[in-house]
């Protein structure tokens, strides 16, 4: 028995791909270091207002994006053009886009002087996070589509970039810089601009005239996957932004602490999720009780392995961490942190079908689950901005309860497929 789990847990772990466990593990302590930096060196008003921009950009990338990101992994997988081909497609729309989105956002600031001084900060900034956070979620998708999973999961949003930042911050130290919300900005976005570089330079591959049917096709399976990309990825963002207005950006501060605090205990379940490409592809050969084999070994290790870092990690989050980065003051922190826990199990238990759903094309599926989300949690935000409930720790409460909801009905949806 120990033999077979031991054997099982090589093959969706270890086997040959021990740099991505290694990249993917440093990107978490990345991340882990960064939030450090990031609290202790802001203001947790400040540190509410970064967030905030964050959400902002995140909603403009993918509203503005039009889901070109989308249709990169089934165009390669379909085989009908060449990698040049859609590489150069894929370059030119991101960049005309990322350019059209900055000089909306741009004239918007300072041509029309509709927004106030606060508003015109942070559009200003999202200006130039979300143009290239388009590009850079191309060339993920792209990697991915080639099996290039290295470069991909530095492609990926935080890990190389993160890396990037921690470099930055040190060299700021070191000259003796103020490290302020202005600076981590300005280093964020400067950050992302590498990243896009080192995509580019990655992927090289121009193609000297454009494909149109290469381009009319990209053009059709993006509009397919636009309103699935939009809900998906938008939710967490949309209920940032709810939180930042009706209870403040301390509030707000302290769920997005919570959310990157608990967020590296599904380190195994995302490196296990990075196995969705051999099951899509083991569905569309209708190989469906491979699948479930699949999907049984991937939910078992993930929760396994979620439930031992968790049980590891909670006396050093509520002791150490807790004093290092003055849970006090934060507003209901510790309160945040256990929903938080609570919700990162049931994901644990759940990516496996949330990322079937996703790569099988079955966007109908995936949107009306993310509208619902959407739609439930917009309600419930505005019922407590009716009833003038003024507890922060409703906020976190509601969203983890519909995301783990969602999570629920995801898994229904591919059992009713796949079974």
């Amino acid at each position: 028995m120990i033999g077979r789990i031991k054997k099982n847990l090589e093959e969706l772990l270890i086997k040959k791909n021990f740099e991505l466990l290694f990249l993917k593990f440093f990107g978490y302590i990345s991340s882990i270091v960064l939030t450090i930096i990031l609290v202790r060196y802001l203001s947790p008003s400040a540190l509410g207002a970064f967030y905030y921009i964050m959400a902002i950009s995140g909603i403009l990338t993918y509203v503005f994006g039009l889901g070109i990101s989308g249709a990169i992994i089934p165009l390669m997988s379909e085989g009908k053009f060449l990698h040049n081909e859609i590489w150069t497609v894929m370059l030119y729309a991101g960049a005309i886009i990322g350019i059209l989105l900055f000089s909306i956002l741009y004239f918007s600031n300072y041509a029309l002087n509709i927004f106030s001084t606060r508003i015109e900060l942070f559009l200003w900034y999202s200006s130039m996070i979300a143009p290239l956070k388009i590009i850079q979620l191309n060339f993920y998708n792209y990697f991915l589509s080639r099996g290039k999973l290295l470069l991909a999961l530095i492609l990926n949003e935080g890990n190389g970039r993160n890396f990037i930042m921690l470099f930055f911050i040190g060299i700021s130290f070191q000259i003796g810089n103020e490290i302020n919300l202005n600076t981590i900005l300005k280093i964020f976005i400067l950050s992302n601009l590498i990243i896009v570089i080192i995509g580019l330079i990655f992927s090289f591959n121009f193609a000297r005239l454009i494909n149109i049917e290469c381009l009319k096709n990209y053009s059709l399976l993006s509009i397919r996957f636009y309103p699935s990309l939009v809900t998906l990825n938008s939710t967490s963002n949309l209920f940032d932004i709810f939180i930042n207005n009706l209870f403040g950006p301390i509030s707000l501060a302290a769920f997005s602490l919570a959310k990157r605090l608990t967020s590296p205990l599904l380190f195994f379940s995302e490196i296990i999720g990075m196995y969705f490409i051999r099951v899509a592809n083991l569905f569309f050969k209708r190989e469906n009780e491979k699948v479930i084999g699949l999907h049984n070994k991937c939910v078992f290790y993930s929760f396994v392995l979620t439930i031992f870092l968790t049980l590891c990690y909670i006396p050093l989050l509520f002791t150490f961490i807790a004093d290092y980065l003055n849970f006090n003051s934060f507003e209901n922190v510790e309160e945040i942190l256990i929903i938080c826990l609570l919700g990162t199990l049931i994901q644990s238990i759940f990516i496996f079908s949330k990322s079937f759903l996703r790569v099988t094309a079955k966007y109908m599926q995936t949107t009306i689950l993310d509208l619902g989300v959407i739609i439930t949690g917009s309600i419930i935000f505005y019922l407590l901005y009716i009833f003038q409930i003024d507890q922060p720790i409703f906020g976190p409460l509601s969203i983890i309860t519909i995301i783990s909801l969602k999570s629920i009905f995801a898994y229904l949806i591919f059992k009713r497929i796949v079974y």
